[in-house]
């Protein structure tokens, strides 16, 4: 072969070449376009995916600080009875207290007038014991006699049977005599002191 069959050749090859490379940049430009649309695409179905998990997620959210609101109310509705129900049971075991202690305070005054009226001093003895020992329950479930004899006279606490002329003027307004001994328990008045008040 000449040299000149040889470039033309080349030339052809060249030419081949150059047109073979074109049609391979068309075909790349379509595929690059088609994988961009493709990626778009499932970005965009990704985006759309990212957006309805977010939403769910917001709503799990939401139902969770519902039922954590509900269960503080729940926690404070339970604590709420929890002590209503105790100061209730409370307030009734000191109501059956009360109420016996009421029934017995009789029985301590028919002891001291039977001390008054006692001559027989082992006979007196003995009923000291016994009112020595219905004191001893009452102090143990908190009762304590109401002190009234030379106090000032208050109406929460002490029930004016008689007045009185005060002979000095220090007396007036104080309990000159107690005709029945009162009692409390705590904060509650068992039985008002029945006295005699001066003025």
């Amino acid at each position: 072969m000449s040299e000149e069959q040889l470039k033309d050749n080349c030339e052809d090859e060249n030419i081949d070449s150059v047109k073979f490379n074109d049609g391979n940049d068309k075909m790349d430009e379509e595929t690059k376009q088609n994988n961009n649309e493709e990626l778009l695409s499932t970005i965009n179905d990704l985006t759309a995916e990212i957006n309805l998990v977010k939403s769910e997620r917001d709503q799990e959210i939401e139902k969770l600080k519902n039922l954590n609101g509900m269960y503080v109310r729940l926690q404070s509705d339970f604590d709420n009875f929890r002590k209503r129900t105790t100061e209730q049971m409370k307030r009734t075991k000191e109501d059956g207290i009360v109420e016996a202690l009421t029934a017995i305070l009789p029985t301590l005054d028919v002891v001291n007038q039977a001390l008054q009226m006692i001559k027989d001093e082992n006979v007196s003895n003995g009923v000291k014991m016994i009112e020595k020992q219905l004191l001893n329950v009452l102090t143990t479930l908190g009762v304590e006699e109401i002190s009234a004899l030379g106090k000032p006279f208050d109406p929460d606490f002490h029930n004016a049977m008689l007045q009185t002329k005060a002979e000095k003027p220090e007396d007036e307004g104080k309990v000159m005599e107690v005709f029945q001994k009162g009692f409390k328990m705590g904060d509650r008045v068992l039985r008002h002191s029945v006295v005699k008040v001066a003025l």
